[in-house]
């Protein structure tokens, strides 16, 4: 007897759409057939997950020292000079705009 009963993954578990038809405890054999969410679907994705950072506290700081690495690095003009420096062996460094050999 096959039945088929769509569901999502979660790691090792599935969690089925509907009631299985077996009962509790029964062996089966799962066989896997990925399928593309429905817009609807993504959309419910899309809101389950918006905003679960809200309540972090850590953002500001995380955001705060990203911002900070930025302004503290200058592009470089050059990138071919640049490339041919890190093939004769020397290494750029970035955020310094130092070379280290």
């Amino acid at each position: 007897m096959t039945i088929t009963v769509s569901g999502i993954v979660h790691g090792r578990r599935i969690d089925l759409d509907a009631e299985a038809p077996v009962p509790d405890g029964a062996a089966v054999t799962v066989r896997l057939e990925p399928r593309r969410l429905t817009a609807h679907e993504r959309r419910q994705i899309v809101i389950a997950t918006a905003g679960s950072w809200r309540e972090d506290t850590l953002l500001d700081t995380i955001f705060a020292e990203i911002a900070q690495r930025r302004r503290e690095t200058t592009p470089p003009d050059n990138f071919d000079g640049i490339r041919r420096l890190a093939w004769s062996g020397l290494v750029v460094t970035p955020h310094r705009g130092s070379l280290q050999p």
